[in-house]
């Protein structure tokens, strides 16, 4: 649901109008943009072994974004960056992760 408020029609300035037709665009870019993501997230699994020890770094199929957990609930897993995954498979976890 939306709403325009406050909209004058009849204003001189154009800036008005502009205003108006770029929020209409996102919410249409918006609407177009929802129908062409997936429902369901997939998440591709990386385990590095450091010291005797497994962590799992996870990376959205979709995004490409990648987080640091084994947790299946990917809300508690820690927003990491490729960089640190590729640390961690030399070696090297940073101190952020290991809260």
């Amino acid at each position: 649901m939306a709403g325009i408020f406050n909209f004058n029609a009849d204003a001189e300035n154009i800036l008005n109008h502009q205003l108006l037709a770029q929020m209409l665009w996102y919410l249409l870019e918006g609407i177009d943009i929802q129908k062409t993501h997936p429902k369901e997230r997939h998440y591709d699994t990386f385990w590095v072994l450091i010291d005797d020890q497994e962590f799992a770094f996870k990376r959205d199929s979709f995004t490409g974004l990648w987080y640091f957990g084994s947790d299946e609930n990917i809300q508690k897993c820690v927003p990491c960056s490729q960089y640190e995954y590729d640390l961690a498979k030399n070696g090297v976890l940073s101190e952020r992760l290991m809260k």
